[in-house]
């Protein structure tokens, strides 16, 4: 209970639910409306965008904003906001198709720098699902052990053969 004059970020401060690193914020209880927190997902959000929008540029140039968006499950305003920020930054290419008919159709294409990119943007992204995995498999055994299922804790079948 809060003494008169303490705030709740006094009495947070005690019972130290703020971590002091990143990597043991990831691995703890994430606390809801925490700034950390919404900070760190959308960075890591925007950074998944990007990665599967140059995937999908690789796997098909020729692909629209409007297929890009509706594969990647944002709107065409910020799926032609990502592509446009990639083509400013120098990871793909802009080109219309000299054969088409229809001169507005365009390819994107990725650079050197897109390619490179693209595979830093997979390694972290690896890197950061491997993390969420472990916290995921140490919770999961916290929970089977609170609920009195891990393998030593569980009664073995009934009516089975011996």
């Amino acid at each position: 209970m809060l003494k008169t004059g303490q705030s709740w970020n006094h009495a947070r401060t005690i019972v130290n639910l703020k971590p002091t690193s990143a990597k043991s914020y990831r691995s703890s209880v994430r606390q809801p409306f925490s700034s950390t927190f919404l900070a760190s997902t959308r960075e890591e959000r925007q950074a998944e965008i990007r990665l599967r929008i140059l995937r999908l540029l690789a796997e098909n140039p020729e692909r629209s904003t409007r297929e890009l968006a509706s594969a990647v499950g944002i709107s065409n305003g910020s799926a032609y906001y990502v592509v446009t920020a990639l083509i400013d930054k120098g990871f793909v290419k802009l080109e219309n198709f000299a054969n088409n008919p229809q001169k507005s159709h365009y390819a994107y294409l990725l650079t050197p720098r897109g390619i490179r990119e693209k595979s830093l943007l997979t390694h972290s992204f690896i890197e950061r699902k491997r993390e969420e995995f472990e916290a995921l498999k140490a919770e999961i055994k916290a929970l089977e052990e609170e609920a009195g299922l891990t393998p030593e804790a569980t009664p073995a079948p009934r009516g089975g053969k011996q």
